[in-house]
């Protein structure tokens, strides 16, 4: 509760601090929140050129021209050739769905099914 003793002046200037600390603090809410926004751009960015490093490495991989002693990368090789062969099959299967079975067969004539 204000205390009516005190003259207005030293409120006024209470309420001049209380602003600029409100103020303050905002501005570093904001501030804090555009450089997470800025963090996740640059995760992006890193994510994207860890892809870009791993496309061009990965067929030197495969093709054993480099030799990589990681556990996580010859499991990598080992569930991309797994994927690439379960891929192939599904493509094989979408051919054979999609093959022209030629007309219906038509029951012989006389036969009352």
């Amino acid at each position: 509760m204000p205390n009516p003793f005190e003259p207005d002046e030293t409120r006024w200037f209470k309420l001049q601090r209380l602003s600029r600390d409100l103020a303050d603090r905002l501005g570093r809410r904001a501030a804090a929140t555009g450089l997470r926004a800025k963090v996740a751009r640059l995760e992006s960015r890193v994510s994207g050129e860890k892809s870009r490093i791993g496309l061009a490495l990965y067929p030197l991989v495969e093709r054993a021209e480099i030799t990589v002693e990681l556990p996580e990368v010859q499991e990598g090789v080992e569930e991309i050739a797994r994927l690439r062969e379960e891929i192939r099959q599904a493509r094989i299967r979408i051919e054979e769905l999609e093959r022209d079975p030629g007309p219906p067969a038509l029951p012989p004539p006389g036969d009352a099914r």
